[in-house]
């Protein structure tokens, strides 16, 4: 599996931070395209990824801002949990975070307030779940081959009980 890590949108700017990834510039009062924490995911050729959950603390300088947590796989298009100030869980159990075998990013976006020198970080992150193979267990083929060999053999008795 590869993970990018953490990045941000082309609207925060960083912001020095001890042990945490801090960002200002988040200062429209309704939610923009370009404020965001990022996220890739990847599952390596013949795995999935089957997440549940994405797990954070946060840590805001002053004042009050609001989130939305989003993924690519509707483009950005719907809030999934709900995302606080200091942090929460967000469940990703749901059927379209399973058997994830290309790249999903995932956004927090924030935003909030005209006061352009407040920050917010994001201390650290945990996204929770498993990677599984894509490809079936040697056991699934076996089961496989021996019915494909006991049609074969059915159908030749067959054959041969027609002969004589």
């Amino acid at each position: 599996m590869t993970v990018t890590g953490i990045g941000f949108g082309s609207g925060l700017t960083g912001n020095a931070g001890a042990n945490r990834y801090n960002v200002k510039g988040f200062n429209s009062t309704a939610l923009d395209a370009n404020d965001y924490f990022t996220f890739t995911l990847d599952a390596d050729s013949g795995f999935a990824i089957n997440l549940t959950s994405f797990v954070y603390t946060g840590q805001l300088s002053s004042g009050s801002i609001s989130f939305a947590f989003r993924s690519s796989l509707d483009n950005f298009a719907t809030n999934i949990g709900t995302p606080a100030t200091s942090g929460a869980t967000i469940d990703l159990s749901g059927a379209q975070f399973q058997n994830l075998s290309s790249a999903v990013t995932f956004r927090l976006y924030i935003w909030g307030g005209t006061d352009a020198a407040r920050t917010y970080s994001v201390n650290d992150f945990t996204f929770n779940g498993a990677v599984i193979s894509a490809i079936p267990e040697p056991h699934e083929y076996g089961i496989a081959i021996a019915t494909l060999l006991g049609t074969i053999i059915i159908v030749r008795r067959r054959q041969k009980s027609q002969v004589a």
